[in-house]
């Protein structure tokens, strides 16, 4: 195994390039992320979609200014991280979020209606064997497995810090007896039922979706978990394994978070320009051939304006806690095994499917 550097090379300038130019590409993917979120927030014409579009776009600065500080500032790492964690799992309740306001068109209740006239769904490889009909109990349980991962996620992130407080955590260790090992498994378990679920509604909805171009979308999302954890994960195996060798003054495993986050700052210049294509402000253009600014009066509403959507619509956050209640609220849930049970009612060829207790509590896979 390699463990040394250069000799030529010190430390020092180790740091201050990948410093640099890491600090380079964050710079770049924060300005188009900028530009791109001012003009949703100017085009302000579906609320609906550009709250929860904005809100993704939001997490490439989060990410490249959290990974460019981390890589300065490696020691600290894992405490700038909580901010980038907790707003991943964030990220994949939106871009659920999004996919029901796109099928429900400023229609309120449309996506129950779509889901109960589907027929009888398979799960995909390797749960093929499972199947299930779409409805309320189904639109609950997705959101419940999606939402549990932000819950789960920032309790961790803070799990997290605690433990490296105490020094049980070490980072990219796999021991039994290291907490990394444990927050990672967590970890994986959560985001896999919350990524799988995501995929499996737009798979049952992919009809719906067709004229809004998800795919793309949706695999922006899955890079973005991709470089926040199976990205650092595999690096941390690595490094566990010493492929990744001791910097000067830095251990095998702070190397191992520098260069995650190193990484991470070039993926953000990518994903930003990528986000240009698949979250395109153009569609929701208030007018083409609007008048240039010419007066003060006209460059501060031009500056009031998209600040007030930005405040009303992105950082309130009303819809998140409705979504919250809707899944976890007693009343709610209530109300959805009670649509379910009238579904079956209503429909004797789901009844008759169905087993001889007729849960429909959607517990099990076959009944949601």
């Amino acid at each position: 195994m390699y463990t040394d550097i250069p000799q030529n090379i010190t430390i020092e300038n180790w740091e201050l390039i990948s410093f640099s130019v890491s600090g380079a590409f964050a710079g770049m993917a924060v300005l188009i992320s900028l530009v791109l979120i001012w003009q949703h927030l100017r085009n302000w014409t579906r609320p609906d979609h550009q709250a929860r579009i904005v809100r993704i776009l939001i997490m490439v600065p989060i990410y490249a200014i959290d990974s460019w500080l981390s890589v300065r500032f490696v020691h600290y790492a894992l405490y700038f991280d909580i901010a980038r964690d907790c707003y991943e799992a964030y990220l994949l309740h939106q871009f659920f979020s999004l996919l029901i306001a796109y099928i429900e068109d400023e229609q309120p209740g449309k996506i129950l209606e779509i889901l109960e006239s589907l027929p009888e769904q398979d799960h995909p490889f390797p749960l093929c064997c499972f199947s299930f009909h779409p409805g309320s109990m189904f639109l609950l349980v997705t959101r419940q497995c999606i939402l549990q991962y932000v819950i789960i996620r920032p309790i961790m992130a803070l799990a997290s810090a605690l433990m490296q407080i105490l020094g049980v955590f070490r980072e990219g260790d796999f021991a039994f007896d290291s907490g990394y090992l444990y927050v990672t498994v967590i970890n994986l378990t959560s985001v896999t039922v919350s990524m799988y679920c995501l995929v499996l509604f737009y798979l049952v909805t992919e009809k719906a979706l067709a004229p809004y171009g998800v795919v793309s979308k949706l695999l922006s999302i899955k890079a973005i978990l991709f470089f926040s954890f199976w990205q650092a994960v595999a690096i941390g195996i690595l490094s566990y394994f010493s492929i990744i060798p001791a910097l000067g003054h830095w251990d095998k495993k702070e190397v191992a978070t520098a260069l995650n986050d190193f990484i991470i700052c070039f993926e953000m210049f990518f994903l930003a320009i990528v986000h240009a294509f698949v979250f395109p402000y153009q569609q929701y253009m208030l007018n083409e051939n609007a008048e240039p600014i010419r007066t003060p009066k006209q460059a501060f509403k031009a500056v009031k304006v998209p600040m007030e959507n930005f405040a009303k619509h992105v950082i309130n956050q009303k819809d998140v806690v409705q979504d919250f209640s809707h899944a976890y609220d007693s009343k709610h849930v209530k109300a959805a095994k009670s649509r379910k049970r009238n579904q079956l009612l209503s429909q004797p060829e789901l009844s008759s499917s169905s087993s001889s207790d007729h849960d429909v509590d959607g517990v099990i896979f076959t009944h949601i």
